[in-house]
């Protein structure tokens, strides 16, 4: 019994070698015996990643691309066949080429060995891909495969309708070998017309190209052409001649001319660069994106690879927001509504990728699933917060007391911006740096590119703080001959404002008036309040008064009178007279359309007065009017007369810091930091100018060099001595 029951096991055993088919090796995986003809005695595998269809028959020797057959084919092949996933991208899971060629784009007719295969693939589920064209046939698993396999009537799988050639990423070929071996006219046949397909597309791709090289041609030079004429405009108005004397309407003038040639030089050059940067990176990935609907999936990336991602896109919004000045009211009221836009539609998109994640579940990499998710709400986020930041920047008719001045709105549209490009960086350098620690977080990345894109982003959101854009502003101001006198220059025509030479210098000879230091009692130097010193003045000419009063309201009004009453005793009877703010401008009118022509009040009077007390050096006013007196007199300071009071000293006017300087009004400090910053790109070049004249002087009074050490007794109203250091240069 025994050796009759071996016998028929060996029987079997035999009777299935017999019918099981025999595997080109281990990596094959052989066919139920089982089946129907049509598959029978058939072996699968799951070649390397291939870039397009020719290459499956050599990838697959010694079998060929396979045709499924069946349905219960395809399950089978789904549930059983080992695919290849090493080197393919995340999207591409489970993706295979299969067959030759289709013959009949309609009716997805597939072709293998030269004949048509079972009819049942003309009625599954096809999808034809954008552009015109087709003829390669895709397996893509829809009820996923291997252990994650569902099984489905339709056997869990779709069919895609392309290009014969991806070019952007790679995928596996889905092999079989039988006993029907791959005729070599079938490979001919398809390897040709993979060929010509691929030379077809090329050539529409090129074509492409040089219309979108001729695009961003045009888009460059648009606003080179505009930059080009203003240059040429602000050329012919004259050069600006500062260093020479020159009557106030001339230097109002070469003021004007040097703000608009550096204003050209800087913020022309500046939005023409960051406008490049925008139009390289940008403008080759929308024409991509337009060539992926009209010709294949590929694009044309074969022929703008390298200029296909948007490195350089923050750097030149980056460039393109540094040419706009503080003083620019028009423009900052505008580009908030540009970077709510962009910040809209990124926020859109980021929500939308993250629906999309949401609903396809990586069961294979969970970690890199889930990291994805994070990585998408943390984006959504931040955009949502940055979005909320920029609102207060609009302006709004139902909240102009809470308006934010020009210069603070530009500040807050910096930090934004930085904020967004700084945070955007951290979620492909996080990727990367887990792809490389969890050895299941996913397939394998780009990581260079990867890092490209979080160096880039990162450097632009540190590179542009206030410090750097200032120096990138001084750096292209002072390019040329005049570059330092033209940048004060334009610092003057700032603070002027948009008025033209000619009607600052009307108003200003209508306004300016001067006080006799006769007329002026001890309380009227005490606090900034109206005291009624409007109606003692008298409307003289410009040139005719004596000197500007610079002072601080917050020092001891009592002592400022006593060094002016002292200034007062050493001139000559008709040369008693002072400008000052508080007596001189009607305080019952618009001080701020007055204040315009501070400018000129300050270029009619022959010296400037400062009466330095403690709090001096911490008033940005003060500080203004020693710049623009010096400035309007040509960059001398032979006529500026400093009186310390109340033991402040040349020693600490000298250590003065602009950035720490205030004003009683927070809107007319940042009004003056505008000024500073649209004209010499930053408060650190004023404070190194006045820090000079105040150093000068000190030095000066030191060695004895045009000083004089005054310690004379000199009787006050009060019947005190005074005794302080006056120094002339």
């Amino acid at each position: 019994m025994w050796s009759s029951t071996t016998t028929s096991l060996a029987a079997m055993t035999l009777l299935l070698q017999i019918a099981a088919p025999t595997c080109p090796d281990a990596t094959w995986t052989a066919a139920p015996t089982n089946v129907s003809s049509s598959w029978l005695n058939t072996c699968y595998k799951s070649s390397a990643a291939v870039s397009n269809l020719g290459e499956c028959f050599d990838a697959c020797t010694p079998g060929r691309p396979a045709c499924l057959s069946s349905a219960e084919e395809t399950r089978f092949i789904l549930e059983h066949v080992p695919f290849i996933l090493e080197n393919v991208l995340r999207e591409a899971h489970g993706i295979h080429f299969i067959g030759d060629r289709l013959t009949n784009k309609d009716t997805a007719t597939l072709q293998c060995d030269g004949s048509p295969s079972a009819p049942w693939l003309v009625n599954a589920q096809w999808e034809d891909q954008p552009g015109k064209y087709h003829g390669c046939a895709l397996m893509v698993p829809s009820g996923g495969f291997g252990a994650s396999y569902e099984p489905s009537d339709g056997a869990g799988v779709e069919f895609y309708n392309m290009a014969a050639t991806l070019q952007s990423f790679k995928v596996p070929c889905l092999c079989a070998t039988s006993s029907v071996v791959a005729a070599s006219s079938a490979k001919n046949e398809t390897l040709a017309w993979v060929a010509a397909q691929r030379e077809e597309m090329v050539n529409d791709a090129t074509t492409w190209a040089i219309v979108m090289l001729a695009v961003m041609a045009l888009f460059v030079l648009l606003p080179s052409v505009y930059i080009c004429v203003r240059y040429r405009a602000s050329r012919s108005a004259g050069d600006a001649d500062c260093d020479s004397p020159l009557d106030t309407k001339t230097m109002l003038q070469n003021a004007s001319s040097s703000a608009a040639k550096v204003r050209v030089r800087v913020s022309g050059a500046l939005f023409w660069i960051g406008w490049l940067l925008l139009v390289v990176s940008l403008v080759p990935d929308v024409v991509n994106n337009v060539a992926r609907q009209v010709l294949s999936m590929a694009g044309m990336l074969w022929v703008i690879f390298p200029l296909h991602h948007p490195f350089m896109a923050p750097w030149g919004l980056c460039l393109m927001l540094l040419a706009i000045l503080p003083t620019d009211v028009s423009a900052i009221r505008c580009v908030p509504f540009v970077l709510l836009a962009i910040f809209c539609f990124l926020l859109l998109i980021f929500a939308a990728s993250a629906l999309s994640s949401s609903t396809e579940i990586d069961f294979f990499h969970p970690v890199e699933y889930w990291f994805i998710m994070i990585a998408w709400i943390y984006q959504i986020i931040l955009t949502a917060t940055l979005i909320c930041a920029l609102l207060p920047t609009i302006r709004c008719c139902c909240c102009e007391s809470h308006r934010m001045t020009p210069r603070a709105a530009l500040n807050r549209m910096w930090l934004t911006l930085r904020c967004f490009l700084t945070g955007t960086s951290v979620p492909p350098a996080a990727y990367v740096i887990c792809a490389a620690l969890a050895p299941d977080f996913g397939h394998d990345v780009d990581s260079g590119l990867f890092i490209l894109y979080a160096v880039s982003y990162a450097l632009a959101g540190f590179t542009f703080k206030p410090a750097n854009r200032g120096r990138i502003r001084r750096l292209l101001g002072s390019l040329g001959g005049k570059g330092s006198s033209e940048q004060e220059a334009a610092a003057i025509a700032a603070l002027v404002g948009g008025r033209s030479p000619a009607e600052t210098l009307a108003l200003a000879t209508s306004k300016f008036r001067m006080l006799t230091t006769d007329l002026l009692a001890p309380s009227d130097l005490t606090s900034s309040k109206d005291t009624g010193m409007y109606a003692r003045t008298t409307h003289v000419a410009l040139g005719e008064c004596a000197a500007f009063l610079s002072h601080s309201w917050q020092d001891d009004g009592v002592a400022k009178y006593e060094a002016l009453n002292a200034w007062s005793i050493r001139q000559k009877a008709d040369e008693r007279s002072i400008w000052l703010d508080k007596a001189c401008i009607d305080q019952h009118a618009n001080i701020e359309d007055q204040l315009v022509a501070l400018p000129i009040f300050l270029s009619g009077c022959k010296q400037l007065l400062i009466i330095a007390g403690p709090t001096y050096a911490s008033r940005l006013w003060c500080t203004m009017e020693v710049f623009t007196f010096v400035r309007m007199n040509g960059g001398e300071h032979q006529n500026i007369v400093v009186e310390p009071i109340a033991g402040a000293t040349l020693q600490t006017l000298a250590k003065f810091d602009g950035g720490k300087a205030q004003c009683f009004d927070p809107k007319d400090r940042s009004h003056l930091l505008a000024v500073i910053e649209s004209g010499m790109g930053d408060i650190r070049y004023l404070n190194r100018m006045v820090r000079a004249i105040f150093t000068a002087k000190a030095k000066g009074a030191g060695l004895g060099v045009e000083a004089t050490l005054v310690n004379q007794e000199a009787a006050t109203p009060q019947g005190k001595t005074d005794a302080r250091q006056v120094v002339t240069v």
